[in-house]
Order: structure tokens, then C-alpha cells, then sequence
């Protein structure tokens, strides 16, 4: 039996707390990652569920809990790249029009990082609408509609760690 185990092969005392502090630390990173870009956020909050899991056993958290979290954490990515193209198709944008507000966002993350991200998505929106022969005015609609559609995933994503979130800490204190 490892050291710092009682019995039943559980962690005891300071150990426990310490992979506690340790999960809810990377689950709140991740909380903070659903609206900050420059942190991968429903990913972390997996991590977090994952680690506790693996160090005190999935019983512990229950399976479920991991199952969720597993796929909440795929519908968070997908939205990712989901919101940029619904929030453009909204604003009636061509096709042109979507695909340059994703492409925008891919090589705004690739150019510029995190802030890519923030400023791709309209730029290639607009730079699509101009394109297909639409005016300034309504490739700048469009690309407004595809911010207002990243900050409903960030808000559905906040949402979607927060209960993860409260749920592992019900499960777990």
C-alpha cells in the first residue's frame, strides 16, 4: 500500500486536500478559460473532474459526472467553430461571408493568438461579404452577428463549466 493511505488505499489527510486544491484550481482556470481565449477553458474543467477521478478513483466523482463532462467538453469545442458560422448565418451572410469569418478565426489564431481569435472571425467575415459583392455595411452586419454568436457560446460554455463545476464539488466535499 503506498504511503499516505489509510486502509482501503485512500488518500488521507493533507494529501487529500492537496489533489482537491489542485483539481478545483484547473477546474476554476477552466471556468475562467470559457471567456478568456487564451485558455482552453471546458478542456481544463475535464481535466480537473479527471485528475480528483484518478487519484481517489471514478467512484468518487461518479461516472456519470466524467461522462458528461467528457461530452459537454466535445459540444464546447464544436460550438467553437459552430458559433462564428450561425452567428454570420443569422445575418443572412454568403457563403463567402461564413467561410471567411471561419477562416478568419483559424488563421487569426494561427497570426495573432488569442487576440486572433477575437478580431479573425469579423475581419474574414467582412473581408467574405466584400467578396461575394455585398457592401461594407452589410459585411459589417454580418460580422456583428458573429461576435454576438461567440459571446452566446461564451456564455453557454461559462454555464456549461459552472454546473460541471458546482456538480464536483457537491460530489466531492
Amino acid at each position: 500500500m503506498p504511503a499516505g493511505c489509510d486502509g482501503d488505499g485512500s488518500l488521507i489527510g493533507g494529501a487529500e486536500a492537496i489533489v482537491l486544491f489542485i483539481s478545483l484550481t484547473i477546474m476554476l482556470l477552466g471556468l475562467a478559460g470559457t471567456v478568456l481565449p487564451v485558455l482552453p477553458g471546458m478542456p481544463l474543467v475535464l481535466l480537473g473532474i479527471v485528475i480528483y477521478g484518478a487519484v481517489h478513483g471514478f467512484a468518487a466523482v461518479g461516472t456519470d459526472l466524467v461522462f458528461l463532462a467528457i461530452v459537454l467538453t466535445l459540444i464546447s469545442l464544436i460550438l467553437d467553430y459552430l458559433a462564428v458560422i450561425l452567428g454570420a448565418g443569422r445575418a443572412r451572410a454568403s457563403r463567402q461571408g461564413m467561410l471567411g469569418a471561419f477562416v478568419g478565426g483559424v488563421v487569426g489564431v494561427v497570426a495573432l493568438g488569442w487576440p486572433g481569435l477575437l478580431l479573425g472571425p469579423p475581419i474574414g467575415a467582412v473581408l467574405g461579404e466584400v467578396s461575394a459583392g455585398r457592401t461594407l455595411s452589410q459585411g459589417l452586419r454580418v460580422a456583428l452577428a458573429t461576435v454576438v454568436g461567440m459571446a452566446a457560446t461564451a456564455v453557454l460554455k461559462l454555464t456549461m463549466a459552472g454546473v460541471l463545476t458546482v456538480m464536483f464539488v457537491l460530489r466531492v466535499t
